[in-house]
């Protein structure tokens, strides 16, 4: 019977650390797509409502 119980807790850890790896792959992606967007003042000189 404690094996299985121990065998869950693995189970259940090593689901939080895969979440944990997808939480920072998304915030990888985050980043990339932030730092790829137009600043603002890219965007305002776009529109042509700021000169450039």
């Amino acid at each position: 019977m404690l094996l299985l119980y121990d065998y869950i807790n693995l189970l259940l850890l090593l689901e939080c650390l895969e979440g944990y790896h997808l939480v920072q792959k998304l915030g990888q992606l985050l980043r990339i797509g932030e730092h790829n967007r137009p600043s603002l003042d890219e965007q305002l000189a776009d529109s042509g409502y700021f000169p450039a």
